[in-house]
């Protein structure tokens, strides 16, 4: 179990600064928050990993899944970040 969340954290974090990266380069600046919705993102797909029930789905759909999940989260924090808060992020 400990191992588990230890590969979780690392992927968390681990592609939440490598999203972080690519949106600077992209758009020449971004938010501390989006390595925290990328890093969401990420868990709950890889999360897909775990169930069988997932196993014998076709590529596309749990691409499709897993899209859906990333649209979910994006929508969910720019509600919250920019509407809410009032970031404009």
């Amino acid at each position: 179990m400990i191992i588990m969340i230890k590969k979780q954290l690392f992927l968390f974090f681990i592609l939440g600064m490598t999203y972080l990266t690519m949106e600077g380069f992209a758009r020449g600046w971004t938010n501390i928050s989006m390595l925290f919705v990328c890093g969401t993102a990420t868990v709950l797909v890889g999360q897909l990993n775990y169930h069988l029930k997932y196993y014998s789905l076709k590529i596309w759909q749990q691409c499709l899944i897993g899209t859906v999940i990333v649209l979910a989260v994006e929508f969910l924090s720019g509600m919250i970040l920019n509407v809410w808060l009032g970031l404009g992020i």
